[in-house]
């Protein structure tokens, strides 16, 4: 008997330990949440690209000049455009600032996307945007943070802002464009040494050949150099 209930207060007090081990860290994970609020449309290293609408917060240190901001964060894919256009259908997006936040992706979807944003008469700038908690009945809010990367093709869209901005904390960072057997993966970027002079040899022949082809106002004469024809006459008159 003396066993038994030894057994069952050790059993309760287990219990007791794990529910208070279970409620420390629920708290500790809602701390984390006020503490380390989500980015808006937040995503993980290549995740395709998503769009999110924010006014910029705080609500007391903007006030009536508090800007609206098109958070536009991911890897550019083939139906980013899409997407974009069904986000944006039903808003009002007149003076709004596109905040960029990508590796690049797509060449066409990159092209495209510029093209909309910029019949939409959008500013754009690169950033980070984190989530603020809502107040009731209040539009969502976050605040603009300019450490961010705008990669590879993300630069052409943020090229096609009316108004461009590159805070000094913001990075943008290209390349030559790629297309080939890595076009179907937009994070797909890594070369080797040799794909890269191999590319760079093409290159260089393709000027090459385009700088010696002959026009085709061109005769044929034209392009073989004439050499100088020497008589015996000239041949003697040389000074010795």
């Amino acid at each position: 008997m003396r066993r038994q209930a030894l057994l069952a207060a050790l059993s309760s007090e287990r219990g007791k330990m794990i529910r208070s081990l279970s409620v420390t860290a629920a708290l500790g994970c809602a701390a984390a949440l006020l503490l380390f609020p989500a980015a808006s449309g937040a995503s993980g290293p290549g995740d395709p690209m998503h769009f999110a609408l924010r006014q910029q917060g705080p609500a007391q240190v903007c006030g009536t000049t508090c800007k609206t901001y098109v958070v536009a964060s991911g890897a550019i894919t083939a139906d980013t455009p899409a997407e974009f256009r069904n986000f944006a259908k039903n808003l009002n997006l007149k003076g709004a600032l596109v905040v960029l936040e990508s590796e690049g992706g797509s060449v066409h979807g990159a092209m495209a996307l510029g093209r909309d944003i910029r019949k939409l008469g959008l500013d754009t700038t690169i950033g980070h945007v984190t989530d603020l908690k809502p107040a009731p009945g209040e539009a969502p809010r976050g605040i603009y943070d300019p450490h961010a990367d705008c990669e590879s093709m993300c630069s052409f869209v943020l090229l096609a802002g009316i108004h461009r901005s590159v805070p000094a904390e913001a990075r943008v960072m290209v390349h030559q464009i790629w297309l080939g057997d890595r076009r179907e993966d937009p994070t797909a970027a890594t070369y080797s040494a040799k794909s890269c002079s191999t590319s760079s040899r093409v290159r260089a022949a393709k000027r090459w050949c385009s700088l010696k082809a002959p026009r085709a106002t061109d005769s044929p004469r034209s392009t073989t150099p004439k050499l100088p024809v020497v008589t015996a006459r000239s041949a003697s008159a040389r000074p010795r």
